[in-house]
């Protein structure tokens, strides 16, 4: 999912079977951001750092629900774009969770 803006604002969403569809940002209710940050180890520093993990986007718009895949994500990334997306849809809930360690899936 991505914000193009050449002109005319809209939010283009990209599907598994190839179709790619435009969605106006004043139709976008819910914009839902999960961080599952990866353990810590200070002795691999190397390998991780702090605030480093996977982001899963999820948005409502107009009662269907469209999800991402999964981008790595440290925390001041995170950080912007949590608030391009506020930008880009000023009227929908944010919703961002930063959740710590390791899991086995999505979180819901």
């Amino acid at each position: 999912m991505t914000v193009v803006d050449d002109g005319l604002r809209r939010i283009r969403v990209h599907r598994v079977s190839g179709r790619i569809t435009d969605h106006d940002p004043r139709m976008v209710n819910t914009v839902h951001i999960t961080h599952q940050c990866y353990d810590y180890d200070p002795d691999h520093s190397s390998l991780l750092g702090p605030g480093v993990g996977t982001a899963t986007l999820r948005l409502r718009i107009g009662g269907r629900q469209f999800t991402s895949r999964w981008a790595g994500l440290d925390s001041a990334e995170l950080d912007r774009v949590e608030q391009s997306w506020r930008t880009a849809c000023p009227k929908a809930a944010m919703d961002c969770r930063r959740l710590p360690g390791r899991s086995a899936g999505y979180s819901y």
